[in-house]
């Protein structure tokens, strides 16, 4: 999102006022608010937050309270990356405490029988489901995180829909390598660890010379001939069950003996965050990938940071495994 409109409310209670604060505060956190300042809170412009932002600062006036809303394109003290970004943080959190649930009930689900009339796992999946879907509804600058999340929740609905594993074991379509060549690949900003290993399939084993675009993750970009979507919402290429799109692509391009498996398996254990059972060297490469987040604010370079690193690593795993052989 380019020069965003933002709108703001501030507000303040009277000290006896407990119970409508805690109304307020839950309001505000049901629609995604963010705070910046004490008793500052954002929101980005649209009607419907419009009408949020106006039905609180009535009821805080009714509580003898004061309220400001008001509405602009700029705030001097931060830009809005910065102000994004907060959305975005809190988002992921939210996301990343939904995951940590939808694994525990798919590992409940797989050691179970007659899973599909399990009334307190079905119980379950709603609640998740209704979790997920308010989250995404105010996912208003989205990261990825929500789509690992919806595969997620997807691998629980095939298992209890009585289609085991039919979610991991979704069939993949696989293409002709040449049939990919000349188009331009479109994602979404400040690529990591998916996304950044996906282009390097592109770069490496489809076309060397693919063009790279990035879009503002609130763009909805529509299908086009030219392009190729990946890893956002809608796209050609993104996660399949539980499956990143790294994964994916390997498969729909037949790489499997292209790419080593040990880059694989560090890649989605970054990429799902399951580091618990990560390759040893999981974390460091994790780290280097941080570092060139944080430390290159151009994404261009960034990829072609990232594509080194990944040679480096391919050729690596490579090795050893020659050296194993």
């Amino acid at each position: 999102m380019k020069n965003a409109t933002w709108l703001i409310l501030s507000f303040s209670l009277p000290t006896k006022s407990q119970a409508i604060r805690v109304k307020v505060w839950r309001r505000l956190q049901t629609i995604g608010a963010v705070q910046v300042k004490n008793s500052l809170y954002v929101l980005p412009a649209n009607t419907g937050n419009s009408e949020h932002f106006t039905w609180l600062a009535k009821e805080v006036e009714e509580a003898d309270g004061e309220a400001l809303f008001f509405e602009t394109e700029t705030i001097l003290t931060m830009d809005d990356a910065a102000i994004m970004g907060l959305f975005t943080q809190e988002r992921d959190a939210e996301y990343a405490t939904l995951d940590a649930e939808l694994h525990e009930a798919l590992t409940q689900a797989r050691g179970k029988e007659g899973v599909s009339l399990d009334r307190e796992l079905l119980s379950t999946r709603r609640k998740l489901t209704r979790r997920y879907e308010a989250i995404h509804e105010r996912d208003y600058f989205p990261s990825g995180k929500g789509v690992r999340t919806a595969a997620l929740l997807s691998q629980l609905t095939a298992l209890l829909d009585g289609r085991a594993d039919a979610a991991e074991n979704a069939d993949i379509k696989t293409f002709p390598r040449e049939a990919f060549v000349g188009k331009i690949w479109i994602t979404r900003e400040r690529p990591y660890v998916d996304r950044l290993a996906s282009f390097w399939l592109v770069k490496r084993f489809l076309d060397p010379q693919a063009r790279l675009a990035f879009v503002p993750p609130d763009v909805h970009i529509p299908k086009r001939e030219d392009a190729v979507r990946f890893d956002m919402t809608d796209a050609e290429f993104t996660h399949v069950g539980g499956r990143t799109t790294f994964e994916v692509m390997i498969t729909a391009f037949s790489l499997e003996q292209d790419v080593p498996a040990g880059l694989v398996a560090a890649i989605r254990a970054i990429d799902l965050e399951e580091m618990d059972t990560a390759p040893t060297e999981s974390r460091g490469i994790k780290r280097i990938l941080d570092g060139l987040l944080l430390s290159i604010n151009d994404d261009e370079q960034l990829v072609e940071n990232a594509l080194v690193l990944m040679d480096a690593l391919s050729a690596s795993y490579q090795k050893n495994k020659g050296e194993k052989s």
